[in-house]
């Protein structure tokens, strides 16, 4: 009681306090607990459900079967046997497929790594006559996927520079890089998109990531045309931004 005389109060802990930190301990270490357990019950819906969809798939209709291919891609569900079961269905009802349909199907597809070579070579044509539909980022999508599966496609890549480059001022920051390096990528150096590139990215550079302005060099460098106007704006931004 000396410290209380002399004005100054004994440190006293609460007891709510205290049983606050218990509780949120305890809360804790039964999410931790816990765990192992919500995850093998996640895993054998997601197996449960996978396998349903291989049964069911065929009575999908297209925009379903887009739909389903997109959100199993997009969660990082790589199962190959139930993407082989979605590539099956996807050549046979492609014609049955709208634009948005067609772009996210042939996303999902190369966002696994899904290189069928009949299936990409049916979606190729497919795209080819839905182009005029496809919005920019349907565009930049599509030649990303072929680019990325290793699929060159040259009509489609043709038909995809005719249809983007009177568009790019559509684009977001992404589809532009993405774009780029698509082309870059399957040696499609577009003399007339790469122009439209140069001038939509010099516009739009100071939104790029430091992912966009080094896909975009290299792009550019990669086909011989090193713009020089676009290039001093990378170099510009990517010195502001190193301080």
């Amino acid at each position: 009681m000396e410290n209380e005389r002399d004005g100054l109060a004994s440190p006293r802990v609460s007891k709510s306090t205290d049983s606050q930190k218990k509780q949120t301990q305890n809360t804790e270490e039964l999410r931790v607990a816990a765990r192992p357990s919500l995850l093998r019950f996640r895993a054998t819906i997601i197996d449960s459900m996978e396998k349903q969809l291989e049964r069911r798939i065929g009575d999908f209709y297209a925009q379903e079967i887009a739909n389903t291919t997109w959100a199993f891609a997009k969660a990082g569900h790589l199962d190959a046997q139930l993407f082989a079961a979605f590539a099956r269905v996807a050549e046979r009802r492609v014609d049955d497929f709208n634009s948005q349909s067609l772009a996210n199907t042939i996303w999902a597809l190369a966002k696994v790594d899904k290189l069928d070579t009949p299936l990409f070579a049916v979606l190729a044509r497919a795209a080819e006559r839905r182009l005029e539909e496809f919005n920019p980022q349907n565009l930049a999508n599509t030649a990303w996927a072929f680019a990325t599966v290793g699929r060159e496609a040259p009509a489609l890549f043709d038909a995809v520079a005719a249809e983007a480059a009177p568009r790019l001022r559509q684009f977001n920051p992404q589809g532009l890089a993405n774009t780029a390096w698509a082309f870059a990528t399957v040696n499609r150096a577009d003399e007339k998109l790469f122009a439209a590139l140069a001038r939509a990215a010099e516009r739009r550079v100071s939104e790029f990531n430091a992912q966009n302005l080094a896909n975009t060099a290299w792009a550019f460098a990669t086909v011989k045309r090193p713009d020089e106007k676009l290039f001093t704006a990378l170099a510009t931004v990517k010195a502001s931004r190193l301080g």
